[in-house]
């Protein structure tokens, strides 16, 4: 004698409907909301600063073992224009011009390499030109 008898069918099939209109509610949530990735944002302890031109200075932040040491910039410098842009950062008597491609990011200390000589004095966040 077969098993599946049409009341289970449809209750299986119910069940299989059910299933997939909670999975369609659960990933419609994200039709209304932006996509996040996409809309720049100033972290919590970090600084942040538009430089005109179409280009940003996003996530500067001064690493240090202790307020007032040494300290190495971490930033990233976003150029969102279609030309090159030429970014001139300078900090207690250092200067370094970096070139940011049209639609590029340069990310400034971390992991990414960076001039040695940017593990310096801490720099102001308002004295990035």
């Amino acid at each position: 004698m077969d098993e599946r008898t049409p009341a289970r069918r449809a209750s299986r099939l119910a069940l299989a409907a059910a299933v997939l209109l909670l999975a369609a509610a659960a990933s419609g949530c994200t039709v209304t909301d932006p996509q996040l990735t996409t809309v720049s944002y100033c972290p919590g302890d970090a600084s942040c600063a538009d430089l005109g031109r179409g280009v940003q200075a996003d996530s500067l932040v001064v690493v240090a073992e202790a307020p007032g040491a040494p300290g190495a910039l971490v930033a990233r410098l976003v150029n969102t224009s279609l030309q090159e842009r030429h970014i001139r950062v300078t900090a207690e008597g250092l200067e370094e011009v970096f070139e940011v491609g049209p639609r590029q990011t340069l990310a400034l200390g971390g992991v990414s390499p960076a001039p040695s000589r940017w593990s310096s004095p801490p720099c102001p966040s308002n004295r990035v030109s």
